[in-house]
């Protein structure tokens, strides 16, 4: 056991005893906190060492007295203060109550909606050779056109829609990694998907065991059938809301208080025209 005044660390003629290295350790900016935590604190205190080395270096030279210096420490300070400001703003924001977050999860349950899909992909091979890298990442050798792709996606629909087994005809016809799930997609959320905005849109008006027209993307079309639809159960997301909220209790503090400190910007000097490249030299006759 190391007691708070024993040296831990030395450098040169400077020692740090232990109170003073956790003093510097509990003191450090966010984002050197996670090079702590991947450093270890002995591997933090070789890093610590190299950089007081070079700081020691500079003082002899007297880096510190220079205008460059005195700029860089204006320049920090400020950070360094917004930093603590913002520590403060939080703080003084107040913690989000379970009443907040409950009452937010009754008023959005549009937001928390999930739905269960099972999915068919057919692909079709891209019109030009440039994209079709991209294609083939989910088909290894699209066999559509797009009008065909397009043809067989309403013939499977068809064929759904009169009662075949769509979980089997997914394994079969389906060019997508869900395929050998039978097509299924799981539970998605309205803001959990990796589906394109139009697509989301779209099967989120489905009714329960109702099935899609086809849905284009980019490289092929998409029919899903809706098989269940559920509001995520708030325990399961009270976290993610009670962060939400507490973002914009911060947020709804930081406009009040820029309102106590009105910006101009000079649009002769800040203009969004690039700037004027060096004429070339004239040649001399």
């Amino acid at each position: 056991m190391v007691s708070p005044d024993e040296v831990v660390l030395t450098v040169g003629d400077r020692k740090f005893t232990a109170a003073e290295f956790e003093k510097i350790v509990s003191g450090l900016p966010p984002q050197f906190r996670a090079t702590l935590a991947s450093l270890g604190k002995k591997g933090f205190a070789e890093q610590f060492a190299n950089l007081s080395s070079l700081a020691m270096e500079g003082e002899k030279s007297q880096l510190d007295q220079t205008a460059e210096f005195q700029q860089m420490m204006d320049f920090d300070r400020r950070v360094l203060l917004a930093q603590l400001m913002m520590n403060q703003l939080a703080s003084q924001s107040g913690a989000v109550g379970p009443e907040e977050v409950s009452y937010y999860y009754q008023t959005h349950q549009q937001d928390f909606e999930q739905i269960k899909l099972t999915g068919i992909y057919i692909p079709f091979a891209p019109p030009s050779s440039a994209s079709k890298g991209t294609a083939q990442t989910l088909s290894a050798a699209p066999a559509y056109t797009e009008q065909q792709a397009q043809r067989k996606a309403l013939e499977l629909r068809a064929r759904i829609q009169s009662g075949q087994n769509m979980a089997a005809l997914a394994k079969t016809e389906s060019e997508h990694p869900t395929a050998s799930k039978g097509g299924d997609f799981g539970y998605l959320g309205r803001n959990q998907t990796t589906l394109p905005a139009p697509i989301a849109n779209a099967i989120f008006t489905l009714q329960t065991r109702q099935v899609s027209a086809p849905l284009k993307d980019r490289f092929g079309y998409f029919i899903f059938r809706v098989e269940d639809k559920r509001i995520q159960a708030l325990e399961e997301i009270q976290q993610a809301i009670q962060a939400s909220l507490g973002i914009q209790k911060m947020n709804r503090r930081l406009e009040t208080l820029k309102e106590s400190y009105p910006v101009e910007l000079n649009p002769n000097y800040f203009s969004d025209a690039p700037a004027a490249s060096p004429s070339a030299p004239s040649a001399r006759p």
